[in-house]
């Protein structure tokens, strides 16, 4: 594997796009403590997989601002998110990270965001709910 070292406006848009003020957690803080933290987390993923002391870039409140404003696409955030989470993976830490939890917060965010999502009746799924359903066996043994 690689690892870059995001520029400051793709964390921006991930804090930006899916965390706002409203979110503060003690654990992940304000938007802006929340970006510094991947930061931090990105440039000890680089330092990590090139052994070298890379620092973390600061990231500037008014981007966050300009992506709370302007967020991502759906599809251009899970994307982005996913960007991170890999360039983000290689510091021994990465796994027991609060980044990596922030990661699976914005994540479970954006997907409850979804249109639909909270409409959908697909909690738990039973049959009754599939019988005009298109494809096939319904039973799932499509031999």
């Amino acid at each position: 594997m690689s690892a870059i070292q995001l520029p400051a406006i793709h964390i921006a848009a991930l804090i930006g796009t899916g965390w706002n003020e409203r979110d503060f957690s003690p654990r992940f803080g304000t938007c802006t403590q929340a970006a510094q933290l991947l930061a931090q987390q990105n440039a000890a993923s680089v330092g990590t997989r090139y052994n070298e002391c890379t620092q973390a870039l600061v990231i500037p409140e008014r981007l966050i601002v300009r992506f709370r404003a302007y967020p991502l696409p759906r599809a251009d955030f899970f994307k982005a998110l996913d960007s991170y989470e890999y360039q983000s993976c290689e510091a021994p830490d990465w796994r027991m990270s609060t980044a990596k939890d922030l990661c699976q917060s914005l994540r479970a965010k954006a997907i409850r965001q979804l249109p639909g999502y909270e409409q959908s009746n697909c909690w738990i799924i039973e049959e009754c709910q599939f019988t005009n359903w298109p494809h096939g066996n319904r039973s799932g043994n499509d031999a």
